[in-house]
């Protein structure tokens, strides 16, 4: 009985301790994880914007060609 409650006693230390790294390292693991979400987040974003911007270019062209009566409107559309 004794020797299982000084094994107790010298042994929680440790396990305590190892029961707070562990903590640690989930932490580190969360920022890392939320960094990256992050970084994914904001370069989809970019990519929505540019593609936004193409898309506004593309419906500026089509209005352009719609409202076109004549041959040489529809390429004053199309800008080389």
């Amino acid at each position: 009985m004794k020797k299982i409650l000084l094994t107790t006693i010298l042994l929680a230390p440790f396990v305590i301790f190892a029961d707070s790294s562990n903590t640690n390292a989930n932490n580190q693991q969360q920022q890392k994880f939320e960094a990256r979400k992050a970084k994914i987040s904001e370069r989809m974003q970019k990519q929505i914007t540019r593609m936004q911007q193409q898309l506004d270019k593309l419906q500026q062209k089509k209005s352009c060609i719609d409202k076109a009566t004549t041959k040489d409107a529809v390429k004053a559309c199309k800008p080389r």
